[in-house]
């Protein structure tokens, strides 16, 4: 019975695939960056809470079975449609900044419109706002975990290989991006960022200036409340993930029981007396 069921899930699947290409029996038009996308308003509607009420009502888009998504860009829009035939997706070679630039080569390309191409962390992020906007519950897990082993990879997370500059400066990018498009009970991605962040914090230095860290804490308060979050939460497993040896050290007991964290990476109490009189989260986060 149960074979027989997964045989028949498997055939459903292969059908609906099939179905994205068949451009005869769609019955809506996205249009995005001047690119029509056709797709089934029923399989739309199945994924998408919001285009569900959307054809339920008298808007236009519902009438003229067709919409124009003017601020959304084209490659995320393009994955999404192709998640809802897939269940899954893969960005289309030349929408994104993929193979990342080598040290000292340029870290800008262009696609067809003559603009720089997105990294791809950035399309990640992009596909992860538009399952927000759009509430599509599956498309946002797929999202958050594509990107973060995307940052992952691109950090050469637990690698003792530094990542090249132009990585960590898209991964820096990405940040703000994420800070102003997400609300701050949303964690998914920004609980990413803290994730993706604790494992490469100690190569931060080698590739992004540490005044443009402290500017991108000043003008997201919450990313420096989050990775402050991050640390105390490792710090209470006993430091057992990310680079434990590069920034936990060995922390002990002092004379009345409390933990001494004098020994806490190299971290001193003259350190910590220095970094509380500064008063910059972002000493914190190096």
């Amino acid at each position: 019975m149960a074979d027989t069921q997964s045989q028949s899930q498997r055939a459903f699947l292969h059908a609906l695939a099939k179905k994205r290409t068949d451009a005869e029996s769609t019955d809506f038009t996205i249009v995005c960056d001047g690119k029509e996308l056709k797709i089934h308003k029923v399989i739309l509607s199945l994924h998408s809470n919001y285009f569900d009420r959307l054809f339920k009502s008298d808007y236009k888009e519902a009438t003229q079975n067709s919409i124009n998504l003017i601020d959304d860009p084209h490659p995320a829009v393009s994955c999404m449609i192709q998640y809802f035939y897939h269940f899954s997706y893969k960005p289309e070679p030349g929408t994104y900044l993929e193979p990342p630039p080598s040290i000292g080569s340029s870290t800008q390309a262009d696609n067809a419109s003559g603009l720089p191409l997105p990294s791809l962390v950035q399309v990640h992020a992009w596909i992860y706002t538009l399952a927000e906007k759009y509430d599509i519950p599956g498309l946002k897990p797929l999202a958050q975990a594509n990107f973060t082993d995307t940052a992952h990879n691109m950090l050469r997370w637990k690698s003792f290989d530094s990542p090249q500059p132009a990585q960590m400066q898209a991964f820096y990018d990405v940040i703000p991006y994420i800070y102003s498009n997400t609300a701050p009970n949303e964690m998914g991605l920004r609980q990413s960022i803290v994730e993706v962040w604790a494992g490469a914090r100690r190569f931060v230095h080698q590739s992004v200036d540490k005044k443009k860290w402290q500017e991108l804490v000043e003008r997201f308060p919450e990313l420096g409340a989050d990775m402050i979050a991050g640390l105390v939460d490792d710090i209470n497993m006993g430091c057992e993930d990310y680079d434990a040896v590069d920034y936990c050290g060995k922390v002990g007991d002092d004379d009345d029981g409390n933990a001494d964290f004098t020994s806490y990476g190299g971290w001193g109490r003259e350190e910590q007396e220095d970094d509380r009189d500064d008063g910059r989260v972002v000493d914190l986060l190096r």
